[in-house]
């Protein structure tokens, strides 16, 4: 009789021992699970870098650019890249997607313009890690633009102007969607007012007056689509903005209340637009309060968002002086190649 009992007690022990398994191998599976889910969840990459789809032609000279970028990038390379950049910065796999996510939409810039600053620290950092494979990045940068892209440090002092910030803005988002991580990674978007100049052209129909020096059309990439398309689009928001201020005044809160937020960039745009044109004066304070109420330019967490950049730059955006942001640049006067 004492051993069924004891028979009777070990099977209920090892009963209660499987079940404890079980709960824990499941409980730890939708712990994996759910920490896989919220990483994901702070994935902010799309598909084709996210282009924008103004017209059948931007989209389709686009496609073609981000295309010959992936096609130039060695697995192995970037791989290698990502393992020392993570080992060093201890960022997180989505950390590391994002980031990477954003350094090749800077690339993609490079290849449209003929200097590029550079406003992010993060993505300055990977671009550094890439130099320290030889080898590797001269290929890349040969298959993908034909040349050398150089990055060359700017003297000690200089910093960008506002208006080459106003031009990085203005392409990146006219490129691009931007995401909650691409102002996390670049700071704010169209923080400073147009400049008067600017103004006077839009006013005027000139489509040029924004100073981009975009990259020879002779070269892997035909960019007069995208100039000449950038140019409209920035006519049309500027009459946009008119028939809204017509309808609704210049209160800026009135104003701010006409944009649909599914405008997303065009909002922003529209915003700065307006707030250069009838509130320069009082333009920090209203952009800060207005988007604090809800608005098109997500406010910057990561200590990126002044107008200066970090300190280098790269093939891009000539927009007068040459100058820093994040602390080099790409070739001498801004970044140019080879």
């Amino acid at each position: 009789m004492e051993w069924m009992m004891m028979l009777v007690f070990v099977i209920f022990f090892m009963i209660i021992v499987v079940i404890s398994v079980v709960k824990y191998i499941s409980d730890e599976r939708a712990r994996r699970e759910g920490a896989i889910l919220a990483e994901r969840a702070r994935l902010y990459t799309m598909e084709n870098l996210g282009i924008q789809q103004h017209s059948i032609k931007f989209y389709d000279e686009m496609y073609a650019i981000v295309t010959r970028l992936e096609n130039s990038l060695d697995e192995e390379y970037i791989a290698k890249v990502r393992k020392r950049v993570q080992a060093e910065q201890k960022w997180t796999d989505s950390e590391w997607e994002n980031f990477w996510f954003e350094t090749k939409r800077f690339f993609v810039m490079t290849a449209v313009l003929r200097s590029v600053e550079m406003y992010s620290a993060d993505v300055d950092k990977i671009w550094h890690e890439m130099l320290m494979f030889t080898r590797e990045y001269e290929k890349f940068t040969h298959a993908f633009l034909g040349t050398y892209l150089h990055h060359e440090p700017h003297a000690k002092g200089e910093a960008s102007t506002p208006e080459q910030r106003l031009c990085f803005d203005l392409v990146y988002c006219y490129l691009y969607f931007p995401t909650k991580f691409s102002n996390k990674t670049w700071g704010k978007f169209f923080a400073i007012p147009m400049p008067e100049e600017w103004l006077a052209g839009f006013a005027h129909n000139n489509t040029g007056v924004v100073p981009i020096a975009w990259r020879s059309s002779e070269g892997v990439v035909d960019t007069r689509v995208l100039a000449e398309e950038m140019g409209r689009y920035q006519i049309k928001v500027y009459e946009d903005m008119k028939v809204r201020v017509e309808q609704s005044g210049i209160n800026p809160k009135q104003y701010h209340s006409t944009l649909p937020v599914t405008e997303g960039v065009i909002g922003t745009l529209s915003m700065c637009l307006f707030l250069s044109l009838h509130h320069a004066n009082q333009y920090n304070s209203i952009y800060n309060t207005v988007y604090a109420l809800g608005g098109y330019s997500p406010r910057s967490d990561s200590g990126l968002n002044s107008t200066s950049g970090c300190g280098s730059s790269c093939s891009g955006v000539d927009c007068g002086d040459s100058g820093s942001s994040c602390g080099s640049s790409c070739g001498g006067g801004g970044c140019g190649s080879s």
